[in-house]
């Protein structure tokens, strides 16, 4: 069988096509990804509705996951619980009445990723718009992350996203690291923001660590599963497993 170390059940927004690209990129031997898609309406549109009905699926695409018995699973969309309640904690006290396998959510990936990473003052690069970067800004406060910058590129839907090549991600987090000299960290927003492959020349150029929500993700993943083999290239983040 091919995931004779691990299953993980990956459930998706229905505009994503970047993720499970990027995990094949870097996937070690006998790690299966399962996956499933939510519902994202509008072409992945980032207003708050849609948002709002993206959210309200995860518990579907989640019972879909819990029958091809996972190790553990995994949603993607840092901001698709962004306008709720509680956000993250809301939604995985949701999913815990549907399964006791451990749940891997992309805002809470992202938040323990710069933590590991040490960052004090972090910058936070976006696709998204000014009223979304906010909300997104506002969750990392409350979490204990001091925020220094955000800048986002103004765009409003998923599939406008993933047709930006991985230069613009560095490009962005260049200028916005130009734009707050104090800050001691990057983070690339957004599961559908081609990135990997530019974290290793981000941190040699800028010299601070960079992490993005694709790879806060994985390495999530492998230590949830106990999978502690370093992954070169991409990162140090993935260094660390």
């Amino acid at each position: 069988m091919y995931y004779w170390r691990a299953k993980i059940g990956m459930a998706i927004p229905s505009d994503g096509s970047v993720t499970d690209m990027e995990f094949l990129k870097i996937a070690p031997e006998g790690v299966y990804l399962a996956t499933t898609r939510i519902l994202h309406e509008e072409r992945g549109s980032f207003e708050s509705e849609y948002l709002l009905r993206s959210a309200q699926q995860i518990e579907n695409a989640v019972r879909i996951l819990v029958e091809t018995e996972p190790n553990v699973i995994a949603v993607i969309g840092d901001i698709l619980p962004i306008y709720l309640e509680d956000a993250d904690i809301g939604i995985s006290k949701r999913l815990q009445k549907i399964t006791d396998l451990p749940i891997l959510l992309s805002l809470r990936n992202e938040v323990e990723a710069v933590k590991a990473l040490d960052i004090k003052n972090l910058a936070i690069a976006t696709p998204y718009a000014e009223s979304l970067n906010q909300a997104f800004k506002n969750f990392f406060v409350r979490n204990d992350v001091n925020v220094v910058k955000i800048k986002g590129l103004g765009i409003n839907k998923g599939l406008e996203v993933d047709k930006l090549p991985p230069e613009r991600a560095y490009s962005l987090s260049k200028e916005l690291f130009s734009e707050a000299p104090e800050a001691d960290g990057v983070l690339i927003a957004c599961g559908n923001f081609r990135s990997l492959e530019i974290i290793s020349r981000l941190e040699e150029d800028l010299r601070v660590p960079v992490t993005t929500a694709n790879q806060a993700a994985f390495w999530a993943w492998l230590r949830a599963v106990k999978i502690r083999e370093p992954i070169k290239g991409y990162g140090k983040l993935l260094e660390m497993l």
